[in-house]
C-alpha cells in the first residue's frame, strides 16, 4: 500500500519554537507507517497554501505542484491532502468558504492528473488542527475562525466530491509555543486511521479531457 501526503509544516514536521524537523517517527507521518506498515511518501513544506501565493512566499501554491508530485509517486493507493492553515494568514484575506473552493481544486487537478495515466486513488481531506495566534503573528483572531470552520467546510467538500474526510483536531493533544504547530501527536491516531479504513472507499476518476488552443477542457461526468 502507497499513501501519498501532501501538507504543509505540519506535514513536514516542524517544530515550534525551534524550527528543526521531528525525527521520523515523530512525525505524523511517520506514525502514519508504523501504524499501518504501508509506504507513506511525505510530501510537506512548510508555508503551503491550497491555491494562494504571494511574492513573499512565491513558491508556496499548492496548486502549482501537485500534478508533478501526483505524477512522481504513481502508483497511489491512497492522497491525502492536510491544507488551509496558511491560507488563513491575514495577508491573504480569504475566508473558510475561499479556502475550500482552493481544497475543491486541488482535488480536482489530481483526479484529473490520474486520469492522464489511467490511475485512481481514494483521496483524503484532513482538516488542519485549531491554532491559537500570538500576537504579532502571521495569523490573528481571524485566522483562528477560518481555521475552526474548516472542519465543516471540509467535511461538506468530502461528502461533495466523494472523498474521505478526517478531523486532525481529534488526535492532535497540543499545539507549540507558537501556537499554530503540532506539539505533540495522541495515540488516538491509531483510533482515527481505524475510522479511516472504514469508510468506503470512494475513487472517482474523470470521464475524459481533451487539449483546446493549448488549454486544457475536462469533462467532470464522475464514476
Amino acid at each position: 500500500m502507497r499513501i501519498l501526503c501532501y501538507g504543509d509544516s505540519n506535514t513536514w514536521g516542524y517544530i515550534p519554537g525551534v524550527g528543526t524537523r521531528y525525527k521520523k517517527e515523530e512525525r505524523w507521518t511517520g506514525i502514519l507507517e508504523s501504524l499501518t506498515k504501508a509506504e507513506v511518501i511525505e510530501e510537506g513544506m512548510c508555508g503551503r497554501t491550497t491555491v494562494f501565493g504571494d511574492y513573499v512566499e512565491p513558491f508556496c501554491n499548492g496548486m502549482k505542484y501537485i500534478a508533478p508530485c501526483v505524477l512522481s509517486h504513481v502508483p497511489l493507493d491512497d492522497i491525502v491532502i492536510m491544507l488551509g492553515t496558511n491560507d488563513s494568514k491575514r495577508r491573504y484575506h480569504v475566508s473558510a468558504r475561499e479556502i475550500r473552493y482552493g481544497m475543491e481544486e486541488v482535488i480536482l487537478r489530481i483526479r484529473e492528473t490520474l486520469a492522464r495515466v489511467n490511475e485512481t486513488a481514494r483521496i483524503v481531506i484532513i482538516s488542519p488542527p485549531q491554532i491559537y495566534p500570538l500576537a504579532d503573528s502571521e495569523f490573528d483572531e481571524f485566522s483562528r475562525e477560518k481555521v475552526k470552520k474548516l472542519q465543516k467546510e471540509y467535511q461538506e467538500l468530502a461528502e461533495l466530491l466523494g472523498c474521505s474526510f478526517l478531523n486532525s483536531s481529534e488526535v492532535v493533544e497540543q499545539v507549540g509555543c507558537d501556537g499554530i504547530h503540532q506539539r505533540k501527536i495522541i495515540k488516538s491516531l491509531q483510533r482515527l486511521w481505524q475510522k479511516w479504513c472504514l469508510q468506503p472507499r470512494k475513487i472517482k476518476t474523470l470521464g475524459s479531457f481533451w487539449c483546446y488552443d493549448d488549454k486544457e477542457v475536462f469533462t467532470t461526468n464522475y464514476h
